[in-house]
């Protein structure tokens, strides 16, 4: 008996197979936040991009579905045209109100510009940890800026 619990031949494969799978739920896990990230990024660079062409006038005839698509085209999130939604408001002499297309802003308005997406959670383990009941997190981004003076386009 003596001469078995010595022995050390198979420690390392015993080692591995109860190292192994903590080991891969934690690079699942570090691969997860990362693309969780990403989305993030893409999400506020599509809304800063979108804002900006808004802000100048290039896109202001844009209605909400419109915005949308073109948030998607400049983020990189799977499934975005479906998913994302697209808050809009005006501010304008201190009053706020909502509106379906930018159409119609005046020099110096302020704009409101909130974009929420629903990321899936892949790792079903982090599931319970950043996940809502609907098995996603939600990530977002707001723009605001105040309009500049352009030509009026007929929309």
């Amino acid at each position: 008996m003596r001469a078995f619990v010595r022995r050390k031949d198979g420690s390392v494969a015993i080692e591995y197979v109860v190292l192994a799978p903590l080991f891969f739920v934690m690079a699942l896990g570090a691969i997860e936040v990362a693309l969780i990230n990403i989305g993030v990024t893409g999400v506020r660079a599509g809304m800063s991009d979108i804002g900006r062409d808004i802000r100048t006038g290039e896109a202001q005839c844009l209605t909400e579905v419109e915005i949308v698509e073109a948030a998607c085209r400049y983020s990189l999130v799977p499934y975005c045209s479906s998913d994302m939604s697209v808050e809009q408001s005006v501010v304008s002499g201190g009053a706020t109100t909502t509106v379906a297309s930018v159409d119609g802003l005046d020099a110096g308005d302020i704009v409101v510009l909130r974009a929420t997406y629903p990321w899936r959670v892949i790792n079903p383990i982090l599931e319970p940890y950043f996940a809502d009941e609907n098995g996603a997190v939600e990530i977002g981004a707001n723009v605001v800026f105040r309009s500049e003076s352009f030509d009026d386009q007929i929309c």
